[in-house]
């Protein structure tokens, strides 16, 4: 009886290391981001990304790419003047957190298919939050 739950224990363990283990792989990769629409409190939204990528047209060919070691580092075009960061990530079921420095993020993440998604409800711990802003949605394509 004792050997059979230990047994039973093993695989449960297993399962669960397995299921976190392909949780965290599914983000690994390359990823190029297409939306940052900002909720502002009032319900009204907004898709930063066009102005962004208007403003400065490189930033629609920033790669974000999730290695499995948990760095998360940036391939930014040749002569974008964005500065190509170094920081890591941790998933921890839906949960993703960025940190690099002194700036630790954290966020809801979804993957559909090649898409990923990650929302952010800011609070008054952020660093920087948009006027009136209540949430940013980020929206990102396996590259």
């Amino acid at each position: 009886m004792k050997k059979l739950l230990a047994q039973g224990v093993v695989t449960l363990l297993t399962l669960l290391a397995i299921n976190h283990s392909l949780s965290a792989q599914s983000i690994v990769g390359a990823w190029k981001r297409t939306a940052i629409i900002t909720t502002y409190s009032d319900g009204k939204t907004t898709d930063v990304m066009a102005e962004l990528t208007k403003s400065m047209p490189c930033t629609a060919d920033i790669v974000y790419v999730f290695e499995a070691n948990g760095n998360l580092s940036m391939r930014v075009p040749k002569g974008c003047p964005i500065p190509a960061v170094l920081s890591t990530w941790k998933l921890n079921g839906s949960t993703l957190t960025t940190s690099m420095k002194d700036l630790t993020n954290t966020d809801q993440v979804s993957i559909s298919g090649n898409t990923m998604t990650t929302t952010h409800a800011y609070s008054p711990q952020d660093k920087y939050v948009p006027e009136g802003a209540k949430s940013m949605k980020v929206i990102y394509k396996r590259n």
